[in-house]
């Protein structure tokens, strides 16, 4: 086993929550939500934070839903989610600079680096089933095992911001 960091608490939810919780975002500090897709030419899709923007993963499929309209993207195709930020004017991304997953296609482990102290860190398959949660106490990071997970795309949620990555 690659030398694994502590992890101060590490609970394994088994639970009746079944789909990713709606995330909503508070319009004084935001103005849009940006989702980037791959294609041939990265279209972009801008949801005004007017629209109370709420966002889900289910059945492998980005849910992205306002009050006029509602829309899906396979989450293979989604490339970033970031959001425009009102008082800046700049992109802020969810993919923070600071912290990164890797390997990413992953194998047999996932090293989050970048870590704040006491993060929280949840662990999603496509469906959006909980497959399990951790509470990390130190800001090294951590590494965990994926190794038994089959094959597909998987959302991990770090102190409430979305990551996705795969399991080869």
């Amino acid at each position: 086993m690659k030398n694994m960091k502590s992890i101060g608490r590490c609970l394994l939810l088994m639970s009746s929550f079944s789909v990713f919780p709606y995330l909503t975002f508070a319009q004084a500090e935001r103005k849009s939500m940006v989702v980037k897709l791959e294609g041939q030419e990265n279209e972009k899709v801008v949801f005004a934070l007017s629209e109370q923007p709420k966002y889900w993963v289910s059945n492998n499929e980005l849910h992205i839903q306002t009050l006029s309209d509602e829309a899906q993207y396979t989450l293979s195709s989604v490339k970033e989610i970031s959001f425009l930020n009102e008082h800046t004017q700049s992109n802020e991304s969810l993919s923070s600079v600071d912290l990164s997953v890797s390997p990413n296609p992953a194998q047999d482990y996932i090293t989050i680096s970048g870590l704040t102290s006491n993060s929280n860190v949840v662990m999603l398959d496509a469906s959006g089933l909980l497959m399990e949660q951790y509470f990390v106490e130190d800001s090294q990071g951590v590494t965990i095992k994926v190794s038994h997970l089959p094959k597909g795309v998987y959302l991990l949620k770090i102190n409430d911001k979305p990551y996705k990555f795969i399991k080869k």
